[in-house]
């Protein structure tokens, strides 16, 4: 099972600054800044419905936070709006295929120590450690899970006020998507949760 929340990394600085892509400018993200291995057909469509949703969630989120809404309550405190609004910045605004903030790759096909860890009850597995160079890139590993299991089953309605109005309901079980996993498992990678603030 996914443990959800946020990595807060000691000792790094941030910057709060408002994500500047609109939803209607997403659907290019998971060709811009990441890689994918090991994914079919089907799966790379899943995959990128799924990392289109997760910034257009971010965005959503980032400006329409609510700390009483089931969306946040779920997962943050009232007292954690600082840090929340913080890393929906980071993940939203990666908008600059040029010079993305960060870069990841998504492997479908998990082998080994990672598939094991996946086990029965595992979405996904992100690889949080601080890369070594640059060109270091860190996987977003998809468990079996993630391809049958009811959390991820379902994707965002199309258009914002869809989304808005998805995004008000109050029973968990109808809330959560694959997007809101891939957006869970950003925010371990280091290049994301150093972005955010520890004095919130």
């Amino acid at each position: 099972m996914l443990l959800w929340g946020l990595i807060l990394v000691s000792g790094m600085s941030y910057t709060n600054a408002a994500p500047v892509l609109s939803p209607r400018s997403l659907s290019p993200l998971n060709k811009r800044f990441n890689t994918l291995l090991g994914c079919d057909e089907k799966q790379t469509t899943k995959i990128g419905k799924a990392l289109a949703d997760m910034a257009s969630l971010a965005i959503h989120a980032y400006y329409g936070a609510d700390v009483s809404s089931l969306g946040y309550s779920h997962y943050f405190q009232a007292d954690e709006l600082k840090v929340f609004k913080s890393a929906m910045s980071t993940v939203a605004s990666n908008n600059d295929p040029t010079n993305p903030l960060y870069q990841f790759i998504v492997n479908c096909d998990p082998t080994g120590d990672v598939l094991k860890s996946c086990g029965k009850k595992t979405y996904a597995i992100t690889d949080s450690t601080v890369p070594k160079e640059d060109n270091d890139l860190k996987s977003i590993w998809i468990c079996p899970l993630f391809w049958t299991g009811p959390d991820s089953s379902q994707d965002l309605p199309s258009g914002q006020d869809a989304t808005d109005e998805f995004c008000k309901k109050t029973n968990y079980k109808q809330y959560v998507t694959a997007g809101h996993i891939l957006l869970h498992e950003i925010t371990h990678l280091d290049a994301v949760a150093k972005k955010f603030p520890l004095d919130a």
